[in-house]
């Protein structure tokens, strides 16, 4: 039973008029649930996202366009690869998937429109077509015993989690949040809002958004992974402003990535206390080059300017924290190495 409260599958007591609402809840189970997978139940879970995605407010709008566009197509793509399906950290891999590999046809449909119905239109059938193609991938492949070793990460590996992707989402979205009309410190996020606003306005290829007298004039930049947040955008009737999606996805992005290392050194080493640290030193501890260059401070030279900082002060944040915030499309390539790597380390030797 999925859920305790239901009525046993042989038993009519209380079945056609709660039959509607048990088939929605056996779908929305389906559907967020790791490891449980019934293409027609995740079928329905899907249209009612596509309709949710239509409801005029926000909160509901936004969820539903994440779980579409973040969550179900790396569901369906891990539950095609028989291997991957009870492999540990299949969390962060059902995302990783998700935002490595759903930009490729959405840099495709978005040279055609960039309207909100055809793009939940386009989301919620594509996101249809992966599940019933797991399906038959899954059923023609045969079985494999189940990999038991599976730990639950610490709770400490929470927290770096949530602390780091709240940082960073706070950072793109507080600035303007609540009608505030402050800068945003990041010197590039002109650009990423420049690349989104583009998105938003037209279809593929992008546009220049620095100058009035030109503004169909091309403006040759990399877009994938902008498109996720533009994707989000317009499944909600551009009812969340950018920053505050853009700043949704790169927090998502970046507790992905902290995962997918600690999985990776788990793999490596078979040790969580080192998996932990290998976490933590690519989020909230790092900078260790901070050593040698106190020593050659002590020594009397200055302080010099390094990779991993970008500013000659003795305060600072490690490079990987940094490209979390600055520049998270890079990120982006990153989260991509580390699944390919994460998925050869679990391949059948």
């Amino acid at each position: 039973m999925l859920f305790s409260g239901l009525p046993r599958a042989n038993s009519t007591s209380a079945i056609p008029r709660q039959s509607g609402v048990v088939a929605l809840r056996c779908s929305v189970y389906d559907g967020l649930v790791i490891r449980s997978f019934h293409p027609a139940k995740i079928s329905l879970f899907i249209l009612a996202c596509g309709v949710a995605c239509l409801i005029p407010w926000a909160p509901v709008s936004c969820v539903a366009a994440l779980i579409l566009v973040l969550w179900l197509p790396g569901k369906a793509i891990l539950h095609s690869i028989r291997q991957l399906d009870h492999a540990p950290g299949r969390g962060a891999m059902i995302v990783a998937a998700s935002i490595v590999l759903l930009v490729i046809p959405l840099s495709w449909f978005w040279r055609i429109s960039n309207a909100p119905v055809p793009v939940i239109a386009f989301v919620v059938g594509l996101n249809l077509v992966l599940t019933f193609f797991a399906t038959w991938v899954r059923r023609s492949t045969p079985e494999s015993p189940a990999d038991s070793s599976n730990p639950n990460p610490p709770a400490l590996l929470f927290a770096i989690c949530l602390w780091t992707g709240v940082c960073i989402f706070g950072s793109f979205w507080i600035p303007t949040a609540l009608n505030r009309t402050d800068a945003n410190p990041a010197h590039d996020y002109i650009k990423h809002h420049a690349i989104l606003f583009s998105l938003g306005e037209h279809t593929l290829p992008l546009r220049n958004a620095f100058t009035a007298l030109e503004p169909e004039t091309a403006y040759y930049y990399y877009e994938y992974h902008y498109l996720l947040a533009a994707t989000i955008r317009s499944m909600t009737g551009d009812r969340i402003s950018i920053p505050f999606v853009f700043g949704l996805t790169s927090g998502i992005l970046a507790i992905v990535v902290i995962r997918l290392v600690f999985w990776m050194s788990l793999r490596l080493t078979g040790s969580v206390h080192g998996a932990l640290l290998s976490a933590a030193c690519v989020s909230v501890l790092g900078g260790w080059d901070i050593v040698p260059v106190m020593l050659r401070m002590l020594g009397g030279a200055s302080m010099p300017v390094i990779l991993d900082s970008w500013c000659p002060v003795a305060w600072r944040i490690h490079n990987l924290m940094t490209q979390f915030y600055w520049c998270p499309q890079h990120v982006a390539a990153l989260c991509a190495l580390l699944l390919a790597s994460y998925w050869l380390t679990l391949a059948p030797s």
